[in-house]
């Protein structure tokens, strides 16, 4: 028979009221025994009967089995529990003193971060001090970096500094934050060990960043100590806290020096959040110092959390109980910024401990780790009046600062920053300061850890309820500073659009603004009040002055503008000659490959006057970047470039394909063909086949689209330089001598090209339209006969030939609405000409374009509104986009004759290659180049 349970006391309080609900709900439940309830819960019955007892208040998780054993609400049993430990903890008071009236110290910092002084109580970070120790000994600057709440601080002060002063190498260490005025700081804190004021080291230190180096190898020289320890905490403060450019590059450029220069006598460790990592690479000197001087500080292993949980309670005299460590690792393993919320809760758990024992019912009566921070702050808040509450909410804003694509962070204010009349402050920051949530110096506030903006949910409400008058906020809060700072100078006040947005927020609010921010504002309205006033008065004598002087100036004015004019016309003539002369000067360098010169003296002659010659000399020299393919020329053959300029093709003598990426020149991929002659290389439209001719009188196909594995596809019969059409459905060839065997074919499908059936046989010249169009020529006596490749067989189409007159077909457009042609002469200077073909039976003619003598090889870009030619030694860009009045965009000098030219990734971008192998990437913007080597 069970035994029975044993009746309660009921004195009216809370404990016992929990006790008899509990055992209600067991009877609920059917009053099933303690050991089936055991049973079901995986506890033991006598737990069980003791949770039920009304003597102590049982753990969360034994209610919570109890309760779910008897089926009960286990959330609002769970809101139970807390509500009942809240108060009895209440009842109880916070412990200070155990039952033999302990008066120690507690074990655990806290929010706080761990001091020097500390050393003997943290623990858990052995093996990053080791580290930190080690890799100092090996290098002079290191950055730990680490997110918020990883312990950055506290491993710096309570586990590298002591650790260094314990070394046996003599040395003196210095630890600082750096604030808002970095270079400031630094002269403050190191003044003393250079005999000197901070006022005269930190002018030193302004006129030239070597002096912190040379300050500190002059005091050492004087000592035992071989060198100095210069440790700077909360380094993100220079981005988050210093406003002023000028201080923070001569910070950066002092220390740097410091710890890189010759002689160093000096070590550099800063301790930076995680999320300023890119804010330090925007500091090119920095980013290049810290690319091997890094630690990044991760979340405890288990056992090193087990140490940071137990060790200081037991050097303490304190024990710690089994279920509350298991408990704490698992609520913290793996998690790197939770160390300030455990050190919060274990402080908060050893307020609350039984005897010398902390236990896991202590602990979840604190709220839990999650909750430790938001309780006690909301706890603090909840107790306070109206006017303390507004008091603290300004003060916690105050001390946050407003993150731009970061988290908020905290931010040190100087006290003088608050409002001195309030009489509710002092209370406020004694409370807070008791609570452990701020620091409080003797001339500044400040917040005890990041971790309070993220886990108390009232301060991140009142941080997303109107974050842009946060920024306003701040922004006049600073003005005040440098105002007071400057003797309230009057050039330190708002004016324009800020004094108006400050003025329109802070006017119909409850703004929390101090008396010296009112009276900033009020003196920034005055004084735009006054100018405004002073600047109506002057614009009125402007006014009648302009007036009395325009009679004269009209007199004056129009015998002096026939004069200006001359003058300026004869000027404009002598810049325009100048230019000239010096662009020709500056080619003449070019072709010499004396091409730094030919740059200066380009760039000099297009700001002299941008004539055309100076566009071209300054684009020829300074709009090219020159590459070689390979490193022995003489062994290659053809080259071809893929349109777009991203891959080039070379075949050597030895029908070595070889495929090169540009404009870096990296070797992608090479491969066999079958030639023993020189081959001729030619790219799709497209650019994802190549096409080689081989020794065979044949051209094979190779799939380039990955050009790192080139795939040969297929070969057909053709003893001519392949070409395709514009838009890469058909391959010809151009007949390499009289007599040669050319086909055309369909390479729709490229593994299985199929000839273009039908055609006259050897043609003299074959061009490829688009869309199945081919122009065919019988002999060079001949007209081109129009054929259509959709029907099958082809068949032509438009009866009679085009004219003779036509000349010979050298280019297509893409779009097939324009071509271009060439006369047939065997002059160097033959003409070209451009016809609308929109109608292919009846081509007219448009224009005759500006080409320069002896060029040829004409290029559509992909648009169709742009051509290239190339010649022996120029490159020409002609706009045709308006076709009855083409124009010459540049014409570029090269050193070598072209081989190929193509359109790079855009229409001022060209990519060519030069017998010699040499690959050019153009630029053929005046103000690209310009802006480059300005």
């Amino acid at each position: 028979m069970p035994r029975q349970e044993q009746p309660l006391d009921h004195d009216g309080g809370v404990l016992s009221q929990f006790a008899a609900d509990l055992r209600q709900l067991r009877m609920d439940a059917g009053s099933p025994t303690y050991r089936a309830l055991g049973q079901r819960a995986h506890y033991s019955a006598s737990t069980l009967s003791d949770a039920a007892g009304g003597k102590k208040l049982p753990s969360l998780t034994v209610t919570l089995g109890y309760v779910k054993a008897c089926r009960g609400d286990v959330v609002a049993w769970e809101r139970r529990w807390h509500d009942t430990a809240a108060t009895l903890t209440a009842e109880a008071g916070p412990q200070s003193d155990g039952a033999d009236g302990d008066h120690r110290e507690p074990p655990y910092a806290g929010l706080a971060a761990f001091q020097p002084g500390d050393a003997d109580r943290f623990f858990g970070r052995d093996r990053v001090v080791d580290e930190l120790a080690g890799r100092l000994a090996r290098q002079r600057l290191l950055a730990v970096f680490g997110p918020s709440g990883s312990g950055k601080s506290s491993l710096l002060r309570a586990g590298l500094l002591p650790r260094l002063r314990a070394s046996a190498v003599p040395s003196r260490e210095v630890l600082f934050t750096p604030g808002s005025r970095p270079l400031e700081e630094c002269a403050v804190q190191l003044a003393a060990l250079t005999g000197t004021t901070a006022a005269q080291l930190y002018t030193e230190l302004r006129a030239d960043a070597r002096n912190l180096h040379l300050a500190i190898r002059q005091a050492l020289a004087a000592t035992a100590e071989d060198e100095l320890i210069v440790i700077i905490d909360q380094f993100e403060e220079v981005f988050t806290l210093c406003t002023d450019g000028e201080q923070r590059t001569g910070f950066f450029d002092a220390v740097l020096t410091a710890a890189a220069a010759d002689g160093a006598r000096c070590r550099i460790v800063v301790g930076v959040r995680a999320d300023f990592y890119a804010h330090c690479a925007l500091h090119p000197a920095l980013a290049a110092a810290l690319t091997d001087a890094q630690v990044l500080v991760g979340p405890m292993t288990a056992g090193e959390l087990r140490d940071a949980i137990v060790q200081p309670a037991v050097r303490a005299g304190y024990s710690v109980e089994g279920e509350l460590v298991a408990q704490l690792v698992a609520e913290t393993e793996g998690q790197v910024g939770v160390l300030p919320a455990l050190s919060h809760a274990l402080r908060e758990t050893w307020r609350r401990r039984s005897g010398n024992r902390l236990t896991l019912a202590g602990y979840q009566a604190t709220g839990g780790i999650a909750g430790g921070l938001a309780r006690t702050a909301e706890q603090l808040y909840e107790t306070m009046d109206a006017a303390q509450q507004r008091a603290a909410k300004q003060l916690f804003l105050r001390l946050t600062a407003i993150g731009e694509s970061t988290e908020d962070t905290k931010r040190r204010i100087p006290r003088d920053e608050l409002d001195p009349t309030d009489p509710d402050l002092d209370v406020v920051l004694d409370r807070l300061v008791d609570a452990r949530l701020i620091t409080l110096g003797v001339t500044f506030v400040d917040l005890a850890h990041e971790s309070i903006i993220k886990a108390w949910p009232r301060l991140r409400d009142w941080l997303t309820t109107d974050r842009d008058g946060r920024r306003i906020h701040r922004l006049v809060a600073d003005a005040v500073a440098a105002w007071e700072a400057e003797a309230r100078d009057p050039g330190g006040l708002l004016r324009g659009t800020r004094l108006t947005v400050a003025y329109e927020y802070f006017q119909d609010r409850d703004h929390g603004l101090t008396p010296r921010e009112q009276q900033f504002l009020e003196a920034s309205r005055e004084a735009e009040a006054r100018e405004h006033t002073q600047q109506q008065r002057r614009n009125r004598q402007l006014r009648w002055l302009v007036a009395a002087l325009v009679v004269l100036l009209v007199t004056v004015s129009a015998v002096a503008v026939v004069a200006v004019q001359q003058r300026e016309h004869t000027l404009a003539q002598e810049r325009t000659l100048s230019s000239r002369q010096m662009a020709t000067e500056a080619l003449a360098l070019y072709t010499n490959h004396d091409t730094a010169s030919a740059v200066r003296l380009g760039l000099a002659a297009y700001r002299v006057a941008p004539t055309d010659e100076a566009r071209d000399a300054l684009l020829s020299a300074a709009g090219s970047k020159e590459l070689r393919i390979a490193s022995d020329p003489t062994s290659q053959g053809d080259v071809a470039i893929q349109p777009g300029g991203h891959i080039a093709a070379a075949v050597n003598l030895f029908g070595i394909v070889s495929l090169w990426q540009i404009p870096m020149i990296r070797l992608l991929a090479t491969f066999t063909t079958d030639t023993s002659a020189q081959a001729s290389l030619a790219f799709s439209p497209d650019g994802r086949l190549l096409a080689v001719s081989e020794a065979a009188h044949s051209t094979r196909l190779f799939d380039v689209a990955n050009p790192r594995s080139p795939i040969a596809l297929s070969s057909v019969p053709n003893d001519g330089a392949p070409a395709f059409s514009p838009d890469g459905a058909l391959l010809t060839g151009h007949p390499s001598h009289e007599g040669a065997t050319t086909g055309t074919w369909d390479i729709s499908t490229p593994r299985k090209p199929r000839e273009v059936a039908g055609l006259p046989d050897k043609p003299d010249a074959v061009a490829l339209g688009v869309t199945g169009i081919l122009f065919v020529r019988k002999t060079s006596y001949d007209g081109y006969q129009v054929w259509d490749h959709a029907d099958q067989p082809p068949s032509r189409d438009g009866g009679d030939e085009l004219p003779r007159e036509l000349g010979v077909i050298s280019a297509f457009s893409r779009n097939g609405r324009s071509l271009i042609t060439e006369e047939e002469s065997s002059s160097p200077e033959r003409r070209y000409h451009l016809w609308d073909t929109r109608d292919i039976f009846h081509p007219h003619q448009i224009a005759q374009l500006p080409i320069t003598p002896g060029g040829s090889h004409p290029q559509f870009s992909d648009d169709g509104k742009f051509l290239i030619f190339s010649s022996f030694n120029t490159i020409q860009l002609i706009d045709i986009s308006d076709g009855k009045a083409p124009r010459t965009i540049a014409t570029l000098t090269t050193q070598d004759f072209p081989k190929s030219v193509v359109f790079g990734a855009n229409r001022h971008q060209l990519v060519s290659v030069d017998l010699h192998n040499r690959v050019n990437v153009w630029e053929v913007s005046v103000k690209i180049v310009a802006e480059h080597v300005g």
